[in-house]
């Protein structure tokens, strides 16, 4: 027999005696590789050469007791010990190379409370983490924008960050634009049903007023003044009628969508604006209310303008007497007036006959002149503090929210959320509900009753906010009844500037 010495080349590694079945399998492994040889040649002995050191060597072999969770179809180790991993392959500093199975590879580099770990297969990076240390038997796993959270190596949480555009701040507007007409529409009442019968408009410089006796309906009167209207002149102005939503716009839709291509804009069932298109030409019909919520006599006088709404009796027309010629109608047919604020009215006709459609075409074009001057000392008002124009927010909110947005939002923190994301944040909203208890305390032991009021209040100013992207939780170990739940990463953020500014243009 002849003998034969073959050295197997390996670097030196650090042993115990436990490591014996680890030995014996690198040995088969560098047989395999070495092709058909050893299975002609018979082994008499195997020699190692090997130096003894103090102290235990880093262990080679699987922890069995190591769970795993899934990621995209790879078993992840549950634990923050490299050698768990799987077979030590090296170790460089505090790096290990450690071999999962006999197609992926993972290098782990251990920092002071955390782990960086890359996933190799085939020699190709597959993905890479972030294990950071908690307390004695807690971790965290941050894996792109997913994070999962063990304890004891259970799964505790799971966190997933869900992408959304963000609301991007405004730019301040560089000129003040008063490009609006403001409208009135007068009723009577036929068996419970309001008609109308004066239409009046006001475009900053003249009055133009349509009177039902000069047609054969009321429909025709509202054609010819929308008709009046929908010229180049006014091309994408806003016409504005105070209570548009609560009155005048079921008088106006049914006409409008005969007459030309209407596009409104209901939220919660309510008229936020009507858009008109007609003859080439639109307009966008508003309702000034929206904006000032209070009546337009109070406007008037809070805002100081030239001409305030004037009284009129509004229960005295009917579609007999549109003709009126004669003295004042009682003092019963007017409304919020006193009668020394009648007798000053009924001053004014001395020597002289009460026309209705006089003084029903002066009331309505007054309305619109009062809500006119309202509206540009409004918007003047805004435009001074904010550079903001008024005509291109329909609503309070909506006007505040675009100062919010002009002056204190900053680039990329809110987001807009939408789909099944806002569906789960609004299932959260479950204010008003409240649960009584009746304390049975033992003879002699004292209780103490406490009434905690303005909790959201007090909470939005001195708690910091959500903002960001939203997170998705899911798996919660603790609360196994909640399916899933989402909300914001807490950053340094107040609703508090907003607050203020809807109270400040609800004083104005």
């Amino acid at each position: 027999m002849i003998r034969q010495s073959i050295c197997f080349n390996w670097k030196l590694k650090k042993l115990n005696k436990e490591d014996k079945d680890y030995i014996l399998n690198k040995i088969v492994d560098n047989m395999v590789d070495k092709g058909g040889y050893y299975l002609e040649q018979s082994i008499l002995s195997l020699v190692f050469t090997y130096a003894i050191r103090k102290g235990k060597a880093l262990e080679k072999v699987i922890n069995t007791d190591v769970q795993y969770h899934n990621y995209q179809h790879h078993k992840l180790p549950i634990t923050m010990d490299p050698l768990k991993y799987g077979k030590l392959i090296d170790k460089f500093g505090d790096t290990y190379v450690i071999q999962v199975n006999p197609k992926n590879i993972a290098t782990i580099t251990q920092l002071e409370n955390s782990n960086e770990v890359k996933f190799y297969k085939s020699g190709e990076l597959s993905y890479e983490y972030i294990d950071k240390w908690i307390s004695e038997n807690t971790f965290s796993r941050i894996l792109g924008k997913k994070e999962w959270m063990f304890l004891n190596n259970e799964q505790l949480l799971f966190k997933s960050e869900k992408s959304s555009k963000f609301i991007q701040p405004l730019v301040r507007s560089d000129t003040l634009l008063n490009k609006f007409i403001t409208m009135d529409i007068e009723t009577f009442i036929k068996d419970n049903i309001h008609i109308p019968y004066c239409i009046s408009w006001f475009d900053g410089e003249q009055s133009f007023s349509y009177y039902l006796t000069y047609y054969k309906n009321p429909d025709a009167m509202i054609i010819n003044c929308m008709k009046d209207l929908m010229v180049r002149k006014y091309n994408n102005y806003k016409v504005y009628i105070h209570n548009l939503a609560g009155f005048d716009a079921y008088f106006l839709l049914k006409i409008l969508v005969n007459l030309g291509i209407v596009k409104p804009i209901i939220h919660h069932g309510k008229i936020i604006s009507i858009n008109f298109k007609y003859n080439k030409y639109e307009v966008t019909f508003r309702d000034s209310r929206q904006l000032l919520n209070a009546s337009l006599r109070s406007l008037g006088e809070a805002f100081n303008v030239e001409i305030t709404k004037s009284i009129f009796p509004y229960s005295y027309t009917h579609e007999n007497n549109l003709n009126y010629n004669s003295h004042v109608p009682e003092f019963k047919y007017f409304t919020e007036i006193s009668k020394i604020e009648y007798q000053d009215y009924m001053n004014q006709f001395i020597g002289k006959l009460w026309n209705l459609e006089i003084e029903t075409v002066k009331y309505c074009n007054i309305d619109c002149i009062s809500l006119y001057q309202i509206l540009i000392k409004f918007n003047s008002l805004i435009y001074k503090l904010f550079e903001i124009n008024i005509h291109k927010y329909p609503t309070l909110s909506s006007l505040a929210f675009a100062i919010y947005r002009t002056h204190f939002l900053k680039k990329d923190t809110i987001a807009q959320l939408s789909g099944q994301i806002a569906k789960d944040i609004r299932q959260s909203y479950t204010g008003g509900a409240v649960d009584m208890y009746i304390p049975e305390n033992l003879e002699g032991e004292e209780l103490y009753v406490y009434d905690v009021n303005s909790l959201y209040p007090s909470q939005m100013e001195s708690q910091l906010m959500p903002i960001n992207h939203p997170t998705l939780f899911s798996k919660i170990r603790m609360y196994p009844s909640q399916k899933h739940f989402i909300f914001y990463p807490y950053t340094y953020f107040s609703y508090i500037p907003f607050f203020f500014l809807i109270v400040l243009l609800v004083l104005y």
